[in-house]
């Protein structure tokens, strides 16, 4: 007798859930009724997942809901933590980054940050994959120059197709680098046009600052982008792309110049660099549209 596939079921963008008991995973007609709730029928060794892999909290612990995340936030004098019966949620990302520049070193002359005025947006998401997520926006004034706010989204639960890496970031006040883990120029790119391509389908214009964006990591000598990552990242998107489709894509260069006037050459002159560049990364067969071969 033969069970279902794991195609059947297994969500294959979210293959090994994070979830309470192994019941959850466990595919046949009793075990929907209640057969399999004892303790017996869910040991490891005799249970019927088909296929799916999920992720069980540790012995004695049990997975925090985002939506306890959130409480957890609002709750008083926690710093962003909160007993859940004798466990406790990690502090959230803006009571992280509140903290570090409560507690870290102060910013160089002539840029002043205010901690208190750190806010987040928790309906931020990414919109393919409706991942969820928060964006910390941290506002600062700099001598001589108009306010201005530094975004830092997270994401939660969004898998790194390739293994982040460890990138120096240099300090304004002169100082040495900061090290900080980061996604590698390449896969910062894949990303990039995979924001430029959703926002055609779903707006008919991308936004300049992504095309500009990518330009600068698609011409920068550290970056290395293969086809079959582009197209892992792409997914859906990645049906007849070429380099010389960027050229099509319309942006919203007006808004985007007014904030950036030193940017100039227009957006035909963006889109041109990026469609030059992007052959030398993918090779020969990104040129053609041609997918790659599957191999072991």
């Amino acid at each position: 007798m033969f069970g279902p596939s794991a195609e059947d079921f297994v969500d294959r963008l979210d293959p090994y859930p994070y979830v309470s008991g192994i019941e959850t995973v466990q595919h046949w007609p009793e075990a929907a009724h209640g057969a399999a709730a004892p303790e017996l029928w869910t040991d490891e060794e005799c249970h019927e997942t088909a296929g799916a892999r999920p992720l069980l909290a540790p012995e004695g612990l049990r997975w925090i809901e985002s939506e306890e995340l959130d409480d957890s936030e609002e709750s008083d004098g926690s710093g962003g933590c909160e007993d859940f019966g004798g466990m406790y949620a990690p502090r959230s990302a803006l009571a992280e980054v509140v903290a570090a520049l409560t507690a870290g070193p102060p910013p160089p002359e002539g840029i002043r940050i205010d901690p208190d005025r750190v806010r987040a947006d928790d309906t931020w998401m990414y919109r393919e994959y409706e991942t969820p997520g928060v964006r910390v926006v941290v506002p600062w004034q700099a001598d001589g120059l108009p306010p201005g706010e530094l975004g830092m989204d997270f994401a939660r639960d969004e898998r790194l197709p390739r293994a982040p890496v460890w990138t120096a970031c240099p300090r304004g006040d002169g100082g040495p680098p900061t090290p900080v883990r980061t996604a590698d120029p390449g896969l910062s790119l894949a990303w990039k046009l995979l924001w430029l391509a959703e926002d055609q389908e779903a707006e008919g214009r991308s936004a300049t600052k992504d095309l500009y964006d990518a330009v600068l990591l698609a011409e920068h000598p550290a970056t290395r982008l293969s086809l079959r990552l582009l197209r892992t990242v792409l997914g859906p998107h990645a049906e007849g792309f070429t380099p010389r489709t960027v050229l099509d894509w319309p942006v919203d260069w007006a808004a985007f110049h007014a904030a950036h006037p030193w940017v100039d050459g227009g957006p035909d002159r963006l889109r041109e660099r990026l469609a030059d560049a992007l052959p030398r990364l993918l090779g020969d067969d990104a040129a053609r549209g041609t997918r790659p071969t599957a191999g072991r």
